[in-house]
């Protein structure tokens, strides 16, 4: 399958930040859930990148990104609706580190990918629409998911991308890739909840960071009660927050949502009882059915 066959979306709801300063690296390091130092690794193509969140004490989500290596410093891809607060608690953190922290308004996201998992940052020639990217990396989570671009903002990038959201969530809804404030709440679950030890983003051998202590108790539990599910319908599927019931029981809600299929953080115990009762599931009356992901290492019981 040729590059040129890549499928471009303009993500409107991501926002640029960029950290840079003699302290940049460290700064991060003791913050962010993953580690710093695999940005120091060469890729093949483009810029070294990696999943990662920033978590509350009691080790939950605050907000989840990319920190790509750009130059002597960082950008950090994060949702834009965030972008004003993530900044603000950086700059709380900063005390007197040297680290220069900054919103890129001049900055936009484009994501690319293609309809198979192939490699895509192997030729340039390939990628010539995008010659004008301050930065380009693969996604860490997921090959499936593509690469993103890191573009300079203006009319002419919107217009050439626009209108191609709504694929690329499908896209990722199908991969059933969970996103922070589409199908969880900030600072509401825990990082394994939402799949970062198997999508790459949190580093158990690093040292400490914010939240550190809790994460590493639930890495080391004999099993996890929660984990995220493909949600395929019989029909179209009711709209973000519907309950998604086994019988009586409730195992999950819908996060995103597109037509037949979404995502759901599911009690994998209570689905698993709901299924030895002979019960299926519904969300707001629709018949479904809970679709385990081919990336994950856990049993979703689909009934």
């Amino acid at each position: 399958m040729p590059l040129t066959d890549m499928k471009f979306s303009f993500l409107a709801d991501r926002a640029v930040l960029q950290v840079g300063g003699a302290e940049a690296t460290d700064f991060l390091q003791g913050l962010v859930c993953n580690n710093m130092q695999k940005l120091e690794e060469n890729p093949p193509f483009g810029n070294a990148v990696i999943f990662a969140g920033l978590l509350t004490p009691q080790g939950k989500i605050m907000f989840d990104f990319f920190i790509v290596k750009f130059g002597e410093g960082y950008l950090i891809d994060c949702a834009a609706n965030k972008a004003d607060e993530l900044l603000k608690r950086l700059m709380f953190y900063r005390l007197r580190a040297r680290v220069e922290l900054e919103k890129r308004d001049d900055l936009n996201v484009v994501a690319g990918w293609l309809p198979q998992a192939i490699p895509i940052l192997t030729d340039k020639g390939g990628l010539a629409v995008m010659e004008k990217a301050e930065a380009i990396c693969d996604d860490p989570r997921l090959p499936e998911l593509g690469c993103r671009f890191i573009v300079p903002t203006g009319q002419a990038t919107r217009d050439e991308f626009a209108g191609q959201q709504e694929a690329y969530e499908d896209h990722r809804i199908s991969l059933a890739v969970p996103e922070g404030g589409k199908d969880y709440a900030w600072s509401d679950i825990f990082p394994h909840d939402a799949c970062f030890d198997l999508l790459d983003g949190v580093d158990f051998k690093k040292g400490c960071y914010v939240g550190q202590e809790v994460v590493s108790k639930m890495h080391h539990k004999a099993t996890l009660r929660k984990r995220f599910a493909l949600v395929q319908g019989d029909t179209e599927l009711p709209s973000k927050g519907s309950e998604i019931k086994g019988g009586a029981s409730l195992v999950g809600v819908l996060g995103s949502v597109l037509g037949r299929q979404g995502l759901s953080l599911i009690r994998l115990d209570r689905a698993a009882k709901a299924v030895e009762k002979g019960n299926g599931f519904e969300a707001g009356g629709v018949p479904v059915k809970l679709v385990k992901p081919e990336w994950a290492n856990y049993d979703v019981a689909s009934g």
